[in-house]
């Protein structure tokens, strides 16, 4: 897997409604915009990028995923993310990930 620099320019996060009663928390619709930039060189110099390498050369991205909330019965147990973290607690998952280049 060659080297990746990302730079996020903006992103923008939604409520969806969770259930009736409010028993469910929302779900969640994030989008993300930035800039991505793969291969070993991060700034080519002038002239040396052929017409089929692409490395080193910043390209746009977005990226809109959705979180749902799981209980811990429908989740799978997420690893412990520090001091204090509990196993198997509850917490949002991602239910649809879409990333397209621009």
């Amino acid at each position: 897997m060659p080297p990746s620099g990302h730079e996020v320019q903006a992103f923008d996060c939604h409520p969806i409604s969770g259930s009736a009663n409010g028993a469910t928390p929302p779900s969640l619709v994030v989008t993300v915009t930035g800039q991505v930039t793969h291969g070993p060189n991060p700034t080519p110099a002038a002239g040396s990028i052929s017409a089929k390498n692409f490395d080193g050369l910043a390209r746009v991205f977005s990226q809109s995923f959705i979180l749902v909330f799981a209980p811990t019965s429908a989740a799978p147990p997420p690893a412990p993310a520090g001091p204090g973290a509990e196993q198997g607690a509850e917490g949002y998952v991602v239910a649809s990930d879409s990333f397209r280049f621009c």
